[in-house]
């Protein structure tokens, strides 16, 4: 193997491990961006049905 197929085969090496690292980073942000956004969701829905329920007399 000369010097430059060397250098060659370590940079593939290097994008496929940066290849990997990014899509795992990728699948964790998409899994967090999933969860906020359902909890945002779910507190709009409950300020929802609290504003939507009538208050109570002397309340």
């Amino acid at each position: 193997m000369t010097a430059g197929e060397g250098i060659k085969r370590g940079a593939e090496g290097t994008k496929n491990v940066t290849d990997k690292v990014v899509d795992s980073v990728e699948g964790v942000i998409n899994g967090a961006t999933a969860a906020v956004a359902g909890a945002v969701g779910r507190a709009a829905d409950s300020v929802h049905r609290a504003a939507s329920h009538p208050k109570s007399p002397g309340k």
